[in-house]
């Protein structure tokens, strides 16, 4: 805005010097009474319309560089946003795959622990009738909460 007011400044000056010069001390020297303060009145008119313009030129002006620095800014967060959510993306995506993996690997020794159990049965170590082992084996959400309530006493 400074620069804006310093320009039309730089032209009103330009504009009287030139209004100024020879013309106007001239005009000035001819004319008298009404005739010099209708040309005084017409000069301040011209000078005037000419900064209006120019003040109208440079208010466009302003509000085009500030949408045009709005834009950019709505640019860069919109691209900062898009990065984020890529790279959030990408997170959930590794921690479903090592949370698929942990699923898989539980399974598994759920699995193993069974086959072993039911092995254990069939050459006699435990009895038939102690089902425990297997209940809690593949409810470890119950055996969790379990723990948590002994504690707690």
């Amino acid at each position: 805005m400074r620069l804006f007011l310093l320009a039309s400044m730089s032209r009103m000056a330009s504009i009287s010097r030139q209004l100024c010069g020879r013309e106007m001390a001239h005009a000035l020297v001819e004319k008298d009474g009404k005739e010099k303060d209708k040309f005084y009145g017409k000069l301040i008119l011209e000078l005037g319309n000419e900064v209006h313009s120019s003040m109208e030129q440079g208010t466009t002006t302003m509000e085009k560089l500030v949408e045009k620095l709005g834009n950019t800014e709505d640019n860069i967060e919109c691209k900062n946003l898009k990065k984020e959510l890529e790279e959030s993306r990408f997170s959930n995506t590794f921690l479903q795959m090592r949370n698929e993996r942990v699923e898989r690997d539980l399974y598994y020794t759920r699995v193993w622990a069974y086959k072993f159990y039911q092995e254990m049965i069939h050459k006699g170590f435990v009895s038939v009738t102690n089902n425990h082992f297997t209940s809690l084996l593949w409810n470890t959400n119950l055996r969790n909460k379990e723990r948590k309530k002994t504690r707690e006493l």
